[in-house]
């Protein structure tokens, strides 16, 4: 196996630091109710906690303190898979799923950009 160069060592340092991040902020949106290993299992499951998409949930998170119950219509689709991950274990309670910027459903998820935010696969196509 092959020794990691400095770059590689430092991304995963800062990957390392941005799913602590994510454990963090959903505890402290959602509450103490979830665990940090479900948190990282709900991560993991709306594919938010590795690569680009952790880092994207960070930032999200980071700038908008009430992101998971007031979601905004532009936000990235890690979190709306993040939110209908959230509601399935049972954190419905705490958190909003974004709608549909057309039709105003949350299922299909609004995973498709569109003009009028995030739209269902149905409005998109």
């Amino acid at each position: 196996m092959r020794p990691l160069t400095p770059d590689q060592i430092r991304l995963r340092a800062e990957l390392a630091a941005a799913q602590e991040q994510i454990v963090t902020l959903l505890r402290s949106a959602v509450g103490e109710s979830l665990g940090p290993e479900q948190a990282q299992a709900v991560a993991e499951e709306a594919r938010a906690w590795r690569g680009a998409n952790a880092f994207r949930l960070v930032r999200y998170l980071s700038d908008r303190p009430d992101a998971l119950s007031v979601p905004s219509s532009d936000c990235p689709t890690c979190v709306v898979r993040l939110l209908a991950v959230l509601t399935a274990v049972g954190h419905g309670d705490k958190v909003v799923l974004v709608a549909c910027g057309d039709c105003g459903r949350t299922d299909p998820l609004p995973t498709n950009n569109g003009p009028a935010g995030r739209l269902c696969s149905r409005c998109a196509g």
